[in-house]
C-alpha cells in the first residue's frame, strides 16, 4: 500500500484505512466507497469532505451540541490575536509537545478533541507521517483540512480527520507512539474516566501520553475574572464547576490538581514522566487584554513575554493548566 500517494482534496489518506476500526477498538472496518461497514456489513462510518464521521455515544451530551451549534473550537482564529490567552498558551503548547516528538516520523500521532488542528499542526511542521485529529465538531476539522490543502497540500497525505465521540474512539488498540488531549476530556465530565481510558488504549508500548486539563485553584481567578466575579468565585468553592464559553452557553467542565491527574495515569499503568504547565499569567494577560489595559504599542514586547511564559511553563508553579506526559509500561490497565 502506498502510503504516500497524495488524497484528493476531499479524501483521506491510504493508511487511515489500517488503523480505522468499529469504535470501542472492537472489530475492523472495511470500506466501499464512501462508507465504512462492520464485519456484519452494517453502516458504521461514511467519509464526507475528507472527514471521517461516526455517530456520538451521547446525543444529547451538552458539550457536543453546544461545540457542533458555534462550529466547534476556534482555537487558530483566537491564536492570531496578540495577548490573548489562547495565543500566549499556543506558544506555551507548542515547545511541550517538540520535546516529546518520537524519533521514528512514521509513528502515528493522535489528537483527541484536536478541534481545528492548533495542537495537531507542529506535528505536520515537524515532518510527521501518519497525524490523526478527532474531534466531535466536523466543522472545526473542515476549517483545519482547508487551511491545510489552501497553504500545505503537501500535507493532506499525512492527515486523518475523524468526527466522533472519545467515549469510544474509532482506532485500533495500540496503534499510537503518542497520543495528546489538550484541554478536552474535562469536558466528558463524569464520563472523563472513559475518555482517558480510550487514550491509553491508543498507546503503544512504550509510547506516550500527554494529556493538559485546567488547574483546580487556578479556576477561582477564571470564575473572579470571567464568570460572576467574586459570587462566582464563591460558587466554584462550593463545587460548582460550571465552565461558561460565552453568555449564552453554559458547559460542564472538570479541573484538576497535580496529583489527581496523576492518579488517572498510574490507575492505567502509566508512569508520569514530566510534569509541566501552562502559567497562570497567561489567564492574567489575557483578562487585561479584553479589558483595554494593554495596548498596541505593547506588541513589541509580545516575543519577550512568550519567552517568559515558556519558561513558567517549565518552572513555574502557578499555573493555569497542568501539562502531564505518561509512558506506557507492560502493566497497563485498559
Amino acid at each position: 500500500m502506498n502510503s504516500s500517494a497524495p488524497p484528493s482534496r476531499y479524501d483521506i489518506p491510504l493508511w487511515s484505512e489500517e488503523i480505522l476500526c468499529q469504535p470501542g477498538g472492537m472489530q475492523p472496518l472495511r470500506r466501499e466507497g464512501d462508507c465504512f461497514l462492520s464485519i456484519q456489513n452494517f453502516p458504521v462510518g461514511v467519509i464526507q469532505e475528507g472527514i471521517v464521521r461516526f455517530g456520538m455515544q451521547k446525543d444529547d451530551d451538552q458539550a457536543i451540541l453546544y461545540y457542533r451549534r458555534v462550529g466547534g473550537a476556534h482555537f487558530y482564529e483566537r491564536s492570531q490575536v496578540a495577548f490573548a490567552m489562547s495565543a500566549l498558551d499556543t506558544h506555551v503548547y507548542h515547545g511541550h509537545l517538540r520535546r516529546w516528538q518520537p524519533s521514528d516520523s512514521n509513528v502515528v500521532i493522535v489528537d483527541v478533541g484536536g478541534g481545528d488542528g492548533r495542537n495537531a499542526r507542529p506535528w505536520l511542521e515537524m515532518g510527521f507521517q501518519r497525524v490523526v485529529v478527532v474531534d466531535c465538531a466536523a466543522a472545526a476539522l473542515l476549517r483545519f483540512r482547508n487551511r491545510v490543502a489552501d497553504q500545505h497540500p503537501e500535507w493532506l497525505p499525512h492527515l486523518l480527520l475523524v468526527e466522533c465521540d472519545a467515549r469510544l474512539l474509532p482506532l485500533i488498540s495500540g496503534c499510537a507512539g503518542l497520543v495528546q488531549a489538550i484541554e478536552s476530556l474535562g469536558y466528558l465530565t463524569e464520563d472523563y474516566g472513559l475518555g482517558f481510558a480510550e487514550c491509553c488504549r491508543l498507546v503503544a508500548r512504550s509510547g506516550h501520553l500527554i494529556v493538559a486539563e485546567r488547574d483546580r485553584e487556578a479556576e477561582y481567578m477564571v470564575k473572579l475574572f470571567y464568570e460572576g466575579g467574586v459570587a462566582g468565585m464563591v460558587e466554584y468553592a462550593n463545587g460548582k464547576t460550571v465552565v461558561h464559553e460565552n453568555a449564552t452557553a453554559q458547559l460542564q467542565g472538570l479541573c484538576f490538581t497535580e496529583e489527581e491527574l496523576n492518579r488517572q495515569f498510574s490507575s492505567r499503568g502509566f508512569h508520569v514522566v514530566e510534569s509541566r504547565g501552562v502559567s497562570l499569567l497567561s489567564l492574567v494577560l489575557g483578562y487585561l487584554r479584553t479589558q483595554g489595559h494593554l495596548q498596541s504599542e505593547d506588541e513589541r514586547w509580545l516575543q519577550a513575554v512568550q519567552n517568559i511564559l515558556a519558561n513558567l511553563g517549565d518552572h513555574g508553579r502557578q499555573r493555569r493548566s497542568h501539562f502531564l506526559v505518561g509512558m506506557a509500561g507492560d502493566n497497563l490497565h485498559i
